[in-house]
Parts: C-alpha cells; structure tokens; sequence
C-alpha cells in the first residue's frame, strides 16, 4: 500500500467535529469511538488504561499522516497490552507531533533523542510496514540498525540483583508487613471499604511478587481458582495441559501463574498459563488461608450492604472468579441480585483487579543495605537476584526459565556472567562498608554499652549500642559470629577475636562436609561473609594498637 492509498485503511473525517463516530474494540473488549481524545481501553485502573491522542486529532499535520497515525495506534489498543499500546502512543508523539517527518529529518534528529523513544519509534515504522506501507521499509531499516544495543547488567549496584544482606532486608520487612496486617477476628464493613483490607492486601500481594519472582501484572491477574492445595490439579477444560505438584503432609498450597505474552509479543493476559505451578511454602500458605477466609468475611458484608443473601458455600465457589488483590472499588459495587454481581466476573475476566501499577509500588522499600546506606528494592531487582544466583548455583538454562518464567535465551545470559568479577566486587564493597560504618569507634571501657557480647568461653569480645536492636535481631548464626558487621555491634580493641574466627571456621568447615551436593553451597554464603568481617575486625585491632604503640613510643 503506498502512501497515496492510506485513505482506504481509515475514513478520516475533520476530527474537530464531536459528533464523529467509528467505533472499534480494544483488546479488552472495550469499544473505543476512533475520535475521542482519550481512548479508555482497561475497566481498571491499571497502567495504560488511558490512552490520550487529542493532541493527534487537533493537530494541522496532513490528514494522510493522521490516517497513518491512527492505523498504528488502533492496531496498538486492539491487539497488544494497554501498557505497551500507552508506551506507543506517548513515546512517538515527540516524533510525530508535527506529522510523520522526512527520512532525512529523522536521521537528523535520531542521537538525540531518548532509549525509548527511539524504541517505540522503530516499534511504529515496524507496524506501518506490516500494514502495507511500503514506503516506509526505509524508515525501519534505519531505525533497527541505529538502535542502541541493550545489555542486561546484573551486576549493577543500584538496578541489579541485591546482595544476600539487602535481599534479608527486602524479606524481613515483607514478613513484618503481613504480621502487622489485621487479618484476625471480625471485621465491620468500614475495615474492607477502607485502610484495613487494603493493608492486608498489600503485604500478601507484595510477598507473592518477591515468592514466585513474577511480573507485577502477572500478580495482579490472579484469581482465586489459581491458588489450590498441592496435590490437587487444575483441571479447566478449556486451559493448556498444566503439570500439577503433588506433595503429602500439609496443605501447602500451588499457584497457576498466566504468561502477559507470547514470544511474539502479543498480550495474553488470562489466555495462556505457565507449564508448572508454582509451590508455595506452608508458612506462606497459611497467611493465604487467612487473608481468603478475611477476603470472604469481605464479600458476605458487601452482599448485606446490598441487601442480598448469600450462603456460606455460594459465596466460597463465587470466590474463584474474583480477584485475589480487588481493586479498591471492589467493594463500592452495587447490585441487586446473586446473579447480577456474578454475572460481573468470569475465569477470563480482568475487571475489578489491582493495578500492575500498585502492586509494583508495593516492592518499592528503602531499606539499609551493607553496600551503601540504602537501596530501593524492586521486582525488576528481585528477578535479576534469584536468576543471578540460581546461575551461580549451577542452574541450567532451562531450570532458571522454569523457576522464574524468563524465555530460556534470556535465562541463557546469567548464566554466562562472570561471577568470579562478581565476587571480587562483592568483597570490594564489604571492605568499604565495614571500614565506613561498622568501626568508627572501638570499644575501650565495657559501661558504654547497653549489652555485652561474649565468645565460646564468656570472654566479651564486644557490646550492643541498642540492646533492643540486639534482642529484636533475627540474624540465624547467633552471638557472636553473627554479630560482626553488624552496625548495633561494637567490638572491643583488645578482646581476643581470633577464638571467634577460630569458632567460625570450625563451622564453615562442619556445614560444608554436611552438604548434600555442591549446589547447597549457597548456604554456607552468609557464615563466609561472617569470616570476612572478623578477619577485617582482627586486622583493624591490630592496625589501631600498633598505631598507638608508636605514639606511645614517640
């Protein structure tokens, strides 16, 4: 189709005119009038559910390159998610603003424009050629060969994977969130319609991100026939072939995680779930138990707000189609009936679901880390973790795909990391922390603390600053090994440090001849890090004495 042809795909007519109508279907079944300044494409709240193109419709660029516009746009909101159709939309309206520009003007402008502009500009001359504009074959060629080329690093400090000290962080405020959560007892209406449920929500549906390590949108669609015991099997005639766990003793539940697209990049949303369920520990389980039995206390009260009934067993095989984090205008409904509020939801259905958006905002923690005074944790961050150290586990390919649902080349790339550089940075970056933070000032007289730390044989070999740091501290090695490195531990100067390395490596050594297989080294990772912190304790003491010992001298 050549550009003098494009009037067949649209019929462009003044868009200025309000009474204009060409109604089409976005991919979520929402019908779209083709001339209103913003297309509402999601019933939900989540990322893109709004696309604004009224600056396309008032713009005095030639109708033929508003026609082509609109082709690209169109094709976006019907057939891809409405986060890639709003990335489309806003990250060429710099490029597109005053009308589709020359060859030779997009060359012009190309260095200076950003990553992802540049990337959803090459997106649209794409999809111009695939619906026949030939003469744009061009454009694209230019726009592949120039783009930047993209490494995953997951090695950055600020954007990749997390140390093992951050990740601990991440955790225990992800556990202290969910006991902190009201998830007991009997609730009245205001505890669902307000902050109560929600805080509860929350923690479970951060937890879930951080446990399965999957994408925010990926948490937000779930539902609740998605969360079954182990040993149970999802059965749906019309889903995919699912390998099922199955598993004896507790009722430890399994969750179906659904993939957001294909390898063609094409949105699947609730279409097309993951092979292997994803088992859930029995701990986590039964914060799940809990938050489901608070979620149908939920429902039975906006059912009596409504003045409808509904039984205990109605109301629990309601539940499978309802969302397992509803969006806060869940409970705002209004119906009349049984059937009217069913009728709202389907295995399929996407309605009344948290936001991607919100529940990426929820990993979002400022927490201490042990290589700067901060870090902001992240899903992106949690991902690049577990890839990153499954790898350096000795994961296959094809192992790291399924334990986090990457594409296998994609897993394919943590695996040929350099993780020797790695471990020289990670010690680099204890050297400095501990030299910066951990030592400023050494212990000299043993009343300046509010709690002693004692050795295997009740030698105190330093001191807390807080003693209720020390007692609320859930470290696993326990006193004093764990103690090193730690920013509550002050360790004193003329203590004998070296019983604890001694103690130390005495259990390094026991904990590695206990090893099932090599893999399960990862569990000898902390008590190392441990060993390195006493070392720099030792040689920091001597450092300090000798320097004094020459003062005195002097």
């Amino acid at each position: 189709m050549s550009k003098s042809d494009s009037s067949s795909s649209l019929s462009i007519k003044n868009s200025s005119n309000p009474r204009l109508v060409d109604i089409f279907q976005a991919k979520s079944k929402m019908d779209v009038n083709l001339y209103d300044d913003e297309w509402k494409i999601l019933p939900t709240t989540g990322k893109g559910h709004t696309l604004k193109v009224g600056w396309l419709h008032s713009s005095v660029m030639p109708e033929q390159d508003k026609e082509q516009i609109l082709t690209v746009y169109k094709f976006y909101a019907q057939s891809r998610s409405a986060s890639t159709a709003s990335g489309i939309v806003i990250n060429t309206r710099p490029v597109l603003e005053a009308g589709i520009p020359s060859l030779e003007a997009l060359k012009a402008r190309w260095s200076s424009l950003r990553i992802n502009i540049k990337k959803s500009t090459n997106s649209f001359f794409h999809t111009l050629r695939k619906h026949g504009f030939s003469e744009y074959d061009q454009y694209h060629e230019f726009t592949t060969n120039h783009l930047p080329k993209e490494k995953i690093n997951p090695f950055n400090p600020k954007k990749g994977s997390l140390t093992a000290f951050e990740f601990d962080q991440l955790s225990r405020q992800l556990n202290k969130n969910i006991k902190a959560s009201n998830m007991d007892g009997e609730h009245d209406f205001d505890f669902f319609n307000g902050i109560g449920f929600r805080t509860a929500a929350n923690a479970i549906a951060a937890k879930m991100c951080v446990v399965t390590t999957r994408r925010p949108k990926q948490v937000s669609f779930m539902k609740w026939s998605d969360i079954i015991p182990q040993g149970q099997s999802f059965n749906e005639q019309d889903s995919y072939e699912i390998s099922s766990i199955y598993s004896l003793g507790a009722q430890a539940l399994q969750v179906r995680i659904f993939k957001v697209k294909e390898n063609n990049g094409v949105s699947m949303e609730r279409n097309s779930p993951e092979r292997y369920a994803f088992p859930l520990s029995e701990m986590f389980s039964l914060d799940i138990y809990k938050y489901k039995s608070l979620l149908l206390q939920g429902l039975k009260l906006l059912f009596k707000k409504n003045n409808v009934d509904i039984r205990e067993d109605s109301g629990l095989a309601l539940m499978d189609a309802l969302p397992v984090f509803p969006a806060t205008e869940f409970f705002e409904l209004q119906f009349s009936s049984f059937g009217e509020f069913k009728s709202l939801f389907n295995l399929r259905s996407i309605s009344f679901h948290v936001s991607e958006n919100r529940i990426t905002s929820l990993i979002r923690h400022e927490l201490k880390s042990d290589r700067f005074n901060t870090f902001i944790a992240s899903s992106n961050r949690v991902r690049h973790t577990v890839l990153t150290r499954a790898a350096q586990d000795g994961m296959s390919a094809a192992q790291l795909s399924k334990l986090t649902g990457v594409t296998e080349p994609a897993a394919r790339h943590y695996i040929d990391m350099d993780y020797t550089s790695r471990k020289m940075i990670d010690d680099k970056y204890i050297g400095n922390t501990f030299l910066k933070t951990a030592f400023n000032t050494f212990l000299t007289e043993l009343n300046d603390v509010g709690e002693l730390i004692y050795n295997s044989e009740f030698d105190a070999v330093g001191g807390a600053d807080s003693k209720a740091t020390c007692q609320t501290c859930d470290a696993k090695m326990g006193k004093p090994i764990g103690c090193y490195g730690c920013l509550n531990f002050r360790p004193i100067l003329e203590a004998d440090h070296n019983k604890v390395l001694v103690d130390a490596k005495k259990k390094l050594e026991f904990n590695k001849k206990s090893l099932i297989k090599p893999l399960h080294s990862r569990s000898t990772e902390k008590l190392e890090k441990q060993i390195a912190y006493i070392n720099m304790t030792i040689a920091l003491c001597e450092e300090i004495k000798f320097r004094e010992s020459a003062i005195y001298a002097k």
